[in-house]
């Protein structure tokens, strides 16, 4: 079994992959070589869905100053909070501790960082197993 440390590592390496492949697909978009009209962007607000399988999608982009909706779609109550476990205290984003989340309860977070960072959240019920386990990178 993986360590957290090993866990973080491979969920900080999907954030990176998808970064990288946002901004090759921006860059594919706005290309002076695009032929035709422009298509309109529709921006979507941010929304983690806490199913089962767990947090979907596992990693998510933001930028600072947008708002995130978690939704629990699952059956059982949520407890989301941000890592570290168990403290919860030691982490860089007080605001993944969300606590309890009733099925079909939802709740928002504002993120007003102003700086590039990765913020890793869990379900209380099942710290160590990574599919319960989240990635927000805010930039």
């Amino acid at each position: 079994m993986p360590s957290p440390r090993q866990r973080r590592l491979t969920l900080s390496c999907a954030a990176l992959a998808a970064s990288i492949l946002t901004l090759s697909c921006n860059r594919a978009i706005t290309s002076s070589n695009d032929v035709g009209p422009a298509l309109p962007i529709v921006v979507l607000p941010p929304v983690v869905v806490l199913r089962p399988s767990g947090p979907d999608p596992q990693v998510l982009e933001i930028h600072e100053g947008r708002k995130v909706t978690f939704i629990n779609g699952d059956t059982r109550p949520r407890q989301i909070f941000g890592d570290v476990h168990p403290t919860h205290t030691g982490g860089a984003c007080p605001e993944m501790n969300l606590g309890a989340l009733q099925p079909g309860e939802s709740r928002e977070v504002v993120w007003s960082h102003t700086r590039y960072i990765i913020c890793y959240y869990h379900d209380e019920a099942a710290p160590d197993i990574a599919a319960q386990q989240g990635v927000l990178v805010v930039y």
